[in-house]
């Protein structure tokens, strides 16, 4: 894993399908262990509610979450967060508000991957049994606790249970190899998963601007 430093925002949007093999790589690389099909169609769950189902992931950060020491990180153009039941947004440009757009990054999904997991396990330790027993409801709980977002708690939670409900019946039994990820099933999102913006701590609500022309 690289030395830490600001990286380009950059897009890095993915499907289920693309992420759960990694995942699952992941985990067996961090945990020495197998997951259960419940553990990756939870972590996958959260990945699409925090970064609407992939379309506002930058430099692989599936959790959505910002940058602590020792981290890489990149600004994002704008974000958001829950401050007292009110939504505040902030912006990179301002230099008041620049530290807020600071987000974790990574150059690889594979090494994105271990880092999430690893994290969860240490920092949202007390998550952690509700990833290894796949309950969703119960995982949104101890994430409010843990402070890892500041959205409403009934409704991250409320999500998580049905964006978990969606990818199994959309899914294959076994992960570990790239599940396919059809136009049916972006259709089936689209009903049953109407919400596509990431809803967390830190939200961008408007991609990366262009390089100006030479």
């Amino acid at each position: 894993m690289s030395e830490p430093r600001e990286l380009p925002c950059v897009a890095t949007p993915c499907s289920p399908g693309e992420l759960a093999p990694a995942l699952v790589e992941a985990w067996r690389s961090t945990t020495g262990d197998e997951p259960s099909r419940g553990s990756i169609l939870l972590l996958l769950a959260q990945w699409a509610l925090e970064t609407g189902w992939g379309r506002y992931c930058y430099c692989w950060n599936l959790g959505n979450y910002r940058a602590v020491r020792g981290e890489c990180w990149t600004y994002l153009p704008r974000c958001s967060e829950v401050v007292g039941g009110v939504e505040r947004f902030y912006r990179r440009d301002v230099p008041a508000e620049r530290e807020m757009c600071r987000f974790a990054a990574w150059e690889s999904l594979d090494d994105a991957a271990r880092f999430w997991l690893g994290k969860l396990r240490s920092r949202f330790a007390r998550a952690w049994p509700a990833v290894l027993s796949g309950s969703p409801a119960e995982y949104g709980r101890q994430l409010k606790a843990a402070g890892y977002y500041t959205a409403d708690e009934a409704h991250y939670t409320g999500l998580l249970v049905s964006i978990v409900g969606t990818l199994d019946r959309r899914l294959p039994p076994v992960l570990a190899a790239p599940p396919e990820w059809t136009a049916e099933d972006e259709a089936a999102v689209a009903r049953e998963c109407p919400f596509q913006g990431p809803q967390s701590i830190g939200v961008c609500v408007e991609p990366p601007e262009p390089p100006e022309a030479a």
